[in-house]
Formats: C-alpha cells, structure tokens, sequence
C-alpha cells in the first residue's frame, strides 16, 4: 500500500528543465541545423559526443547516439516533444521555408498561442510558440 502524503509533510518538487537532449545520427547536420537555420549559434559545451546549447530557461543538447540504437527509432513516433518562443512565427517560419525547412503545420491559433511544428534535419518534431 502506498503512504499518503499530507501538506504538513516534506514534498520533493523538480526545480526546473536544465536540458532537453536530442539523439542524433548526424552531429554536424544537426549542429548546422540548430546553429544556422534556428540561430542558437555557439555551443556553450562541446565534446565529440556532445553540444550544448544557453536558450533563455534551459538548455538544448545535442548528443550522438550509437548507430545501432539510433536505427531502430522513428522520431515520427517520438512520444517527448519540446518547443522553442519565437517573437514573430509567421516571419519565422517564411525565414525558415526558404532555408527547404519542412512545416508540419501552422502557424495556427491554438491554445491562446500561435503554434507551428517543423522538423529538424533528422525528422524530429519540433513546436514553436508565439504567445498572443
């Protein structure tokens, strides 16, 4: 049976996101991708297995995954998404159809925010956000 926890006791609480991660097969598509197409520029780490990206809030990494596990997975289906605040998104997503960038959808009202989804140079989905 699980223990009930009341308001007078302790509560652990996950203070925020430090990093989201993405796995990738191509590091340097994806770098040129995330560095040229979204403009996150230089890595504030970088190791051959990884690149680390400062974004207002949190981090975005990327970091290269065994072939052989990477293979077997279709970012269609990938349950985790994440999305990115962009100040204008339809000068945003112009901006990124003429760099061939693929858009899934919108930019559409929806959730009291402007929102579109473009994949990234692998094929995984990536939101992006406007608030209105």
């Amino acid at each position: 049976m699980e223990r009930m926890i009341t308001g007078d006791e302790f509560m652990l609480k996950a203070k925020r996101i430090n990093a989201v991660f993405i796995y990738v097969s191509n590091m340097e598509a994806m770098r040129n991708f995330y560095e040229n197409v979204m403009g996150l520029g230089k890595p504030v780490v970088e190791t051959d297995l990884w690149v680390e990206y400062a974004l207002e809030g949190a981090h975005l990494a990327l970091h290269q995954s065994d072939p052989r596990i990477r293979e077997k997975l279709d970012a269609a289906k990938n349950t985790i998404k994440f999305s990115m605040e962009v100040n204008n998104i339809e000068e945003f997503c112009a901006g990124l159809k003429t760099k061939g960038v693929k858009i899934v959808f919108g930019p559409r009202k929806d959730f009291g925010s402007l929102l579109a989804e473009i994949k990234d140079a692998e094929g995984n989905l990536l939101r992006l956000i406007q608030t209105i």
